[in-house]
């Protein structure tokens, strides 16, 4: 999310622990839970800071993860912060107009928390920035070799691909709304087409 938070001329900053934690889990969830917290962050923060924090603590013999996401954005009023999880809601009516909506990112991000056992929750203030808060409780697992990390070409290759135009081909309207979140939070100016299934996708 780097350059997308430079774009904004934000500091995207992290606080996590410094030993290595190795655990059992769902890698492709927890990455989208956090793409679409800090995504969303960027988005509703127009100066100042994202950062992405983590505290890792022993409980009954699996690892409790606690991620905070917190930002120097616009910030939500009490009563308005159960509705921010909900489908198709926003906690503002000028937040639409302004930022582009909440969308459902944070619901599909409520959801996959939740899949997970685990808990969501946000903490703000308006006009002082938010917290967003999930824990999720991960089997410890052995540590592993280590691995040759790639060049991290994220920035490069979204530029290359603005505007490029995608065929999805899914049939599961959950997985759907997922996919169009992330390619639209990654890719600037992506027209996302969807197919039900093959039959329809080599018609297109």
């Amino acid at each position: 999310m780097q350059f997308r938070a430079e774009e904004k001329g934000l500091g995207l900053m992290k606080d996590v622990p410094a030993e290595d934690l190795y655990v059992k889990g769902d890698a492709t969830r927890l990455r989208q839970i956090l793409i679409n917290l800090i995504g969303k962050a960027i988005k509703f923060t127009e100066k100042g800071l994202v950062t992405t924090a983590l505290k890792a603590e022993k409980v009954n013999g699996k690892l409790n993860l606690h991620f905070v996401i917190s930002d120097t954005g616009i910030g939500i009023d009490k009563d308005r912060m159960d509705k921010i999880f909900k489908s198709f809601e926003q906690a503002y009516s000028d937040t639409s107009r302004k930022f582009g909506g909440t969308g459902l990112g944070l619901s599909i991000s409520k959801m996959l928390v939740e899949l997970q056992h685990g808990k969501i929750w946000v903490e703000s203030e308006k006009g002082k920035g938010s917290q967003f808060h999930f824990t999720i409780h991960y089997e410890i697992a052995e540590p592993t070799a280590p691995e040759a990390k790639a060049h991290d070409a994220d920035g490069d290759i979204a530029a290359a691909l603005k505007g490029i135009r995608i065929l999805l081909v899914e049939d599961n309207p959950f997985n759907v709304v997922v996919a169009q979140e992330e390619l639209e939070d990654a890719i600037e100016g992506v027209y996302v087409e969807v197919a039900e299934n093959g039959a329809i996708a080599v018609e297109n």
